[in-house]
């Protein structure tokens, strides 16, 4: 079931008074690499979100080195920062660059967002089998289940298949599926959809999937409440200048989510998290963790 596309003019859209809640963002990157370099230029396109300050940082293991080698190597990783960040500032943000060191670089990544006051932390994925994830884990994964401020996750080989990957940043609020299912955690992430920049967002599909066990009167009552509440959600967007349209599908999450991406041409996803729900095998969990390593555009998870 779908609901009818609502959208403001474009001129009243630009005209709306609506508060960015992106002004800042960590970028977690390790110089050297490839991965650094996909990420770096997914940053470039972090202006559109509506962020003017990035704190760029490195992780260094430290375990079992002298203090003088950790002065060397982060005095190395600095000057390295310094340069890697000139296209950053190009695209119109003042950039910081931090190089903490620790064995957990997670954890120290948190830290760092929580002491530096970021709005968002921003990262790249690898699709890790199960067996890779058991021994190595996931810094990206880690940092969507923890931090404290959204995370947004790209995985790298999307990343690197763009030819100009900044764009999948800029393009990412032109079009964007929300599933919902109206909780707390649900509603957060829609409050910070509507902060985005007016003139950036495009549409949002608001998207509820139904319990594919439900038949007759039981899923007519669920769809027709959940209808009543996308509705809601539309008109709130559209009260902030943002066009907006509302589905309500039945079968499995994940797979609903990834029809509907590739049958809009979607730019984007956002979830909400919750928190009992952390990386743990319960069910959101899950569905969190399959949603960051199989969706084919960038996934903004809002805790």
């Amino acid at each position: 079931m779908y609901g009818r596309r609502q959208r403001l003019p474009r001129r009243d859209r630009l005209g709306g008074d609506v508060h960015t809640m992106f002004r800042s963002a960590l970028v977690h990157t390790a110089l050297g690499t490839e991965e650094a370099r996909l990420v770096l230029g997914l940053a470039e396109g972090l202006r559109a979100l509506g962020v003017g300050r990035v704190v760029l940082a490195n992780v260094i293991d430290a375990s079992g080195l002298e203090g003088p080698v950790i002065a060397e190597k982060v005095d190395a990783v600095l000057e390295g920062l310094r340069e890697a960040c000139a296209p950053l500032e190009a695209a119109g943000m003042k950039v910081e660059c931090r190089v903490p060191t620790g064995s957990d670089a997670s954890s120290e990544l948190l830290a760092l967002a929580a002491e530096a006051h970021v709005d968002m932390v921003v990262s790249g994925s690898h699709r890790k089998s199960q067996m890779d994830r058991l021994f190595a884990g996931s810094v990206s994964e880690m940092l969507a289940a923890h931090s404290p401020v959204p995370s947004l996750v790209a995985r790298f080989d999307l990343i690197g298949g763009s030819e100009r990957p900044a764009e999948l940043l800029r393009a990412f609020p032109r079009a964007l599926v929300m599933p919902t299912d109206f909780s707390d955690a649900a509603e957060r992430a829609v409050t910070t959809v509507l902060s985005l920049p007016p003139e950036s967002v495009g549409e949002i599909l608001f998207l509820h999937v139904t319990d594919p066990s439900l038949s007759g009167d039981a899923l007519r009552r669920q769809t027709d409440g959940a209808s009543f509440q996308l509705e809601n959600l539309v008109a709130r967007a559209r009260g902030r200048g943002l066009g907006a349209s509302w589905a309500v599908e039945p079968g499995g999450i994940i797979e609903t989510v990834l029809a509907e991406v590739e049958a809009r041409s979607a730019a984007g996803v956002v979830v909400g998290r919750r928190a009992h729900a952390v990386l743990q095998e319960t069910l959101l969990g899950s569905l969190l963790l399959t949603l960051l390593r199989e969706a084919p555009v960038p996934v903004l998870v809002v805790p």
